[in-house]
C-alpha cells in the first residue's frame, strides 16, 4: 500500500506540474532572487557563521580587517534587490499608508524632507513598517539605495 501512495503522489505532482506549465512564474533571475536567504538567525550567546569568519584571523590584526571587509560597499545588495525582497510588500500595495512605487503625489512630501529624513524613517520604522522594513541585516547604504531605487521609479 505505501508504494501505491507514492505512485499516486508522484502522478499528482506530475499532473500539477504539467497543468501549471511546469515552471514557477518569473524569469530565472527573478526566481533566483526570490530564493535568496533573507538573513541569518543565531541564538543568544552563539557565534554566528558570519561572525566566525571574522573571529578566525589568518594573521595578527586580521580580525579587525575582516570585520570591516564584511561591511564594504562591494558586499552591498542593490536598491532594487532590497526593494524586491523586502520593500515591495508594502510599497506595491500601500499597506499602512506606505507610498506606492511610482506615485509621485505620495512620494513628493517625503522627498521634500530629504534623503536623511527618509532614511531615518526606514531605520526606525513608521506605522506598521518595522525598523529597517524587516531587513534586519540591511546596512544604511543598502536602505539608502532601496529608497533611491523607489524614487528613481517616479515619473
Amino acid at each position: 500500500m505505501p508504494s501505491c501512495r507514492r505512485l499516486v503522489q508522484a502522478a499528482a505532482g506530475a499532473a500539477l506540474a504539467a497543468c501549471s506549465g511546469g515552471e514557477p512564474p518569473g524569469t530565472v533571475e527573478e526566481i533566483r532572487v526570490r530564493l535568496q536567504p533573507a538573513g541569518q538567525v543565531c541564538r543568544a550567546g552563539q557565534v554566528c557563521p558570519k561572525d566566525q569568519q571574522a573571529a578566525r584571523p589568518s594573521a595578527p590584526g586580521a580580525a579587525a580587517a575582516g570585520a570591516t571587509a564584511s561591511a564594504s560597499p562591494s558586499d552591498d545588495r542593490s536598491g532594487k534587490q532590497i526593494y524586491d525582497q523586502f520593500c515591495f510588500v508594502c510599497h506595491a500595495t500601500g499597506v499602512s499608508e506606505a507610498p506606492l512605487l511610482g506615485d509621485r503625489a505620495q512620494w513628493q512630501p517625503r522627498i521634500d524632507k530629504g534623503m536623511d529624513a527618509m532614511l531615518a524613517v526606514s531605520l526606525a520604522g513608521l506605522n506598521l513598517m518595522p525598523p529597517k522594513g524587516a531587513c534586519i541585516d540591511c546596512s544604511e547604504a543598502e536602505l539608502r539605495a532601496a529608497i533611491q531605487h523607489m524614487i528613481d521609479q517616479l515619473p
